[in-house]
């Protein structure tokens, strides 16, 4: 695909994309654009508007100032991936304090600036969602553009790192050197408690951190990667001083083997794991930063939970994650090749020829591995006015490829539409509103209310909940749908989370249990027949996914830190947690087997007595 940008300076380009399509705006040619690029930050406005992308289905943009701005026709997905909104309009002491402006410059950019805010705002409106790279990024989109934003935090190369056992005497900082990194905390701190510090980076501030330093303090400036995966392999720890929206060195010494002592605000307390992989100070000065460093010389770490914190960050999970965004955002515009999309066609035309003579809710013994050792399920008719008790959950089944009922255009509201709008494609749109209509409408049966009436939203990373706890006597929900199926799990007062996934024989399997299960999973998966791994996989799948749902937390939920059942006919189980030592206890998971050729599972906040299945009819 084409890359759009701005400006693109030939000499500052990686290597992989020096070779790519890379397409710029007229700003390209104007003069000084090497050292002179925020000069002109007044037209970038109208140069990513002036971009056509008219012929694009899908937009992916990056952005931390003015990417989200571009213009894509009606009916396109723009997808935007934000570092932070704006800093130097919406964090504008903050901005001008680090880059040390003078007071004629402090006292004209507000001016400037205004129009600029007004047209952000406006901007920030054209992508239909936004993905943030931290919680802290996500609040301020919520905040200042009135948006949600899904977190998936930006990739590390893990392999450009190698652990060493010849560990030296000296502190760390992978940095450009700029005065808000605080990099003068280090250097006082390190002269304070005679240590030795190398500092890898280059950057305007570093004449200034230059004079601060003595012998002890080492600057190296910018290296390439040997030389940086040298020096972070055999320091002490890194250091980490600033506040950051997110962070990648952190990450990057973990992947070599080494903890960081870090400043606890910002992105590190979303990467950092205060007593396994660093520890933190809570003052930004350099008494606390070298209290830390005693602190930190008197604990030991472990190099391979330092690497398997990494490896969660690796670029091969976060290019998974974001393709599995847009894969249910935009499923039609993601298909990895022709061959896939033939399947596809081919899958679809199966289903619609057995849909001709049976429901799709039909059992038989040829159904998949894990679906015939399963236990019987019964599916009953659901009732008009349904009663959960406490020691209940109830699942209902609904079927996706209905004909279109007055009912779903009266349970739908604006907010539900003006997100199906955001599909391209019609049989997207169709599956999300009859999906959505259909939780409605059975929500509706429970609380005697008009289904268009019940205000729900979502939770931080997408978890639907009710608005007015109270008024709904305590019920809680969740809802799946996969291909043509949606399952809606229902309980009172306890935390719920259901899972349904169209068992896709193509799925590279191997590959993603690799980067997706815990490490007792991977070698339990392993050992699956080869004529199981399919169902294997999409079980001990739907099991993980249902568990983080429950929680709450989505795929911010580190995967590979709780263990649930993966062999074949095994009772759906959380095994074993690393979030939480009682994990285990606290929650149930029940297979579910809803129709063929789909995996499905429950997971319940503690136990209950009485699981029912319902049909939505």
């Amino acid at each position: 695909a084409p890359i759009y940008t701005t400006v693109a300076l030939p000499q500052s380009l990686p290597s992989r994309l020096r070779a790519a399509d890379i397409r710029t705006s007229l700003m390209q040619h104007l003069p000084g654009m090497d050292r002179k690029f925020r000069h002109y930050f007044m037209l970038y406005p109208f140069a990513v508007e002036h971009f056509d992308l008219s012929p694009y289905d899908l937009i992916f943009s990056s952005s931390s100032g003015y990417a989200k701005g571009v213009r894509r026709r009606r009916n396109a997905i723009h997808v935007c991936y934000c570092h932070t909104p704006m800093r130097w309009i919406w964090r504008y002491d903050d901005y001008v304090a680090r880059e040390k402006f003078g007071k004629g410059t402090r006292s004209l950019l507000p001016l400037a600036l205004w129009g600029l805010r007004k047209w952000d705002l406006r901007a920030a409106q054209q992508p239909n969602y936004y993905i943030a790279n931290s919680r802290l990024v996500a609040e301020r989109i919520r905040k200042i553009y009135k948006r949600e934003a899904f977190v998936i935090p930006p990739p590390i190369e893990v392999n450009r790192f190698h652990m060493s056992n010849d560990i030296q005497d000296y502190y760390l900082v992978l940095s450009r050197l700029m005065p808000y990194k605080r990099i003068d905390l280090a250097i006082e701190a390190c002269k304070r408690t005679n240590r030795r510090l190398i500092i890898i980076g280059d950057g305007p501030d570093r004449a200034r951190l230059e004079k601060l330093g003595d012998d002890r303090i080492e600057f190296l400036g910018r290296q390439p990667d040997q030389i940086v995966n040298y020096y972070a392999a055999r320091c002490r720890a890194l250091l980490f001083p600033g506040e950051e929206d997110f962070g990648m060195a952190p990450l990057e010494a973990n992947a070599a083997g080494r903890p960081v002592i870090a400043y606890r605000a910002g992105g590190a307390e979303e990467t950092v794991v205060d007593g396994m992989t660093g520890v933190f100070f809570d003052q930004p000065n350099a008494r606390a930063l070298g209290e830390a460093i005693e602190q930190f010389e008197s604990m030991h770490w472990s190099q391979i939970l330092l690497r398997r914190h990494a490896e969660k960050f690796d670029r091969n999970i976060f290019a998974f994650r974001v393709l599995q965004f847009l894969g249910s955002v935009a499923p039609a515009s993601c298909s990895a090749s022709p061959a896939a999309a033939r399947r596809r066609s081919y899958d679809s035309r199966w289903l619609d020829k057995r849909m001709e003579t049976t429901s799709l809710f039909h059992q038989s013994s040829s159904s998949a591995a894990g679906a015939a050792m399963a236990p019987a399920q019964v599916w009953k008719m659901g009732p008009t006015a349904p009663v959960i008790w406490p020691n209940e959950v109830h699942v209902w089944r609904a079927r996706l490829d209905v004909p279109w009922s007055w009912t779903f255009d009266e349970a739908l509201t604006l907010d539900d539409r003006a997100r199906a709008d955001r599909f391209r494609f019609e049989s997207d749109r169709r599956r999300f509103c009859v999906a959505r209509a259909s939780l409605r409408l059975i929500l509706a049966r429970y609380l005697k209310s008009k289904p268009g009436r019940l205000q729900i939203a979502l939770g931080e990373y997408g978890k639907p909940y009710f608005v007015d706890a109270k008024a709904t006597q305590g019920l809680r929900f969740n809802l799946s749908h996969s291909h043509e199926l949606a399952l809606m799990a229902i309980s009172r007062d306890r935390e719920v989370g259901v899972d349904v996934e169209y068992v896709r024989a193509d799925f590279v399997t191997d590959e993603v249990a690799t980067h997706f299960f815990s490490a007792a999973e991977v070698e339990e998966f392993r050992s699956v027949p080869k004529e199981l791994k399919t169902q294997s996989f999409f079980d001990c799948w739907t099991r993980k996914e249902a568990y983080i749902k429950a929680r709450g937390e989505g795929l911010h939920c580190p995967l590979d830190q709780f263990d649930v059942s993966v062999m074949p006919g095994a009772p759906a189980m959380l095994l074993n947690s690393r979030i939480e030592s009682d994990e285990a206890q606290r929650w149930r998971l029940e297979g579910l087997t809803p129709a063929q050729g789909y995996a499905a599972t429950l997971a319940v906040e503690n136990d209950f007595s009485r699981l029912v299945l319902w049909d939505l009819v």
